[in-house]
């Protein structure tokens, strides 16, 4: 049997590259042929189908199609409209446009239209079966019947770690100097609150001194008026000097950051899940976040989950810096959150349950 996953972008060092690649890991381990096809395809470690390929996989009624649905993809509902094999669709959640109204009237059309198509897909295919990142995620599909859904949290990178060496200098940087050091990890997008953790920033400097520092990790576009935008509010709040855009960085520096960082601070308005919390988590990172979408479900129970009060941020950052007893209780609790519910062993398990319902095989 063979089975392809489809997504319009499957690329290294992506949240759902990431779910794709260890998902081909474990279909090849119960009986699978995997493939991978995307309109974008730059992968390592995984078979990437071509279109001769893809049609005679999904024309077989034996073969399994894996549809990550995150946005609008016409040749993605194109494909499915061919298809004879069995589909599992996995719902990462889009982003609502009001996000983007203002910013980009195309990203907020396309948000748009990806929402309408999880209707389509779900009225199209009424004998598919959905996974969903999360519960939160599983209320954009009240129309799914309860029997042919089920909660799979995305596969991270996390394990794989283990064998990688962080970037030295990085991480030398980050332990040897006197700031205290944040991290955040996000696309700048609107919905991520940029803006609000700036807002958190300049409070910190203003209450608790100016030995704090930033760093922003997430894919930079300098003609984007989102990003135009930001660098008004860090002038605005005269923080300059507080604050780094690294910009996309490979594993190495991803996981530098991960361990020399001294919290993860997030203040997005949007997740369907929010991989790098329990990034954070596994490398012992205290986080603190704000209360929206599936951030509380993700984080875990134990954990800093803060409101709209800017001035509780600074407050728990200054606390987790200064109160050891605090942080480590932080920490172990995070930890263990991940450790119970998000290795890739707990998580292989859920697909595999999922594969199993939707096949009527017994794996």
């Amino acid at each position: 049997m063979k089975a392809i996953i489809l997504h319009q972008s499957i690329v290294n060092h992506d949240a759902i590259g990431n779910d794709i690649a260890n998902m081909c890991h474990i279909l090849s381990g119960i009986g699978y042929e995997p493939y991978v096809y995307g309109d974008f395809m730059v992968i390592n470690s995984v078979r990437c189908a071509d279109r001769k390929q893809l049609k005679s996989i999904i024309s077989n009624k034996d073969n399994l199609i894996v549809y990550h649905h995150s946005q609008y993809w016409k040749a993605g509902e194109d494909i499915l409209k061919e298809a004879k094999a069995r589909i599992i669709f996995k719902y990462h959640n889009i982003t609502p446009e009001q996000f983007f109204n203002g910013y980009s009237e195309e990203a907020a059309a396309k948000c748009n239209r990806g929402r309408k198509l999880t209707e389509t897909l779900i009225q199209r295919h009424p004998t598919a079966y959905w996974t969903a990142d999360s519960t939160y995620n599983l209320e954009d599909l009240q129309a799914v019947n309860d029997e042919r859904k089920i909660v799979v949290p995305p596969f991270a990178n996390t394990e794989k770690w283990k064998d990688i060496v962080p970037d030295a200098a990085i991480l030398k940087e980050l332990l040897e100097n006197k700031d205290v050091n944040l991290l955040f990890i996000g696309r700048l997008a609107p919905n991520k609150g940029h803006a609000f953790i700036l807002e958190v920033l300049r409070d910190y400097v203003v209450h608790y001194g100016r030995r704090i520092r930033l760093h922003v990790i997430g894919k930079i576009d300098n003609q984007n008026k989102y990003t135009r935008e930001l660098n008004h509010v860090i002038s605005r709040l005269g923080v300059a000097k507080n604050v780094r855009f690294e910009g996309e960085v490979n594993e190495e520096a991803v996981l530098a950051y991960y361990l020399g960082s001294d919290i993860y601070l997030s203040g997005s308005e949007h997740e369907g899940f929010c991989v790098p919390i329990i990034e954070a988590q596994f490398c012992r990172l205290p986080v603190v976040a704000r209360n929206t979408s599936a951030v509380a479900e993700t984080l875990g129970p134990d954990q800093i989950l803060l409101s709209e009060d800017i001035s509780e941020y600074s407050a728990a950052i200054k606390l987790l810096c200064t109160t050891s007893d605090y942080r480590d209780f932080i920490v172990e609790a995070g930890y263990r959150n991940y450790q119970t519910r998000f290795t890739n062993t707990i998580i292989a398990k859920r697909f595999k349950k999922a594969i199993a319902q939707a096949t009527g095989a017994h794996l």
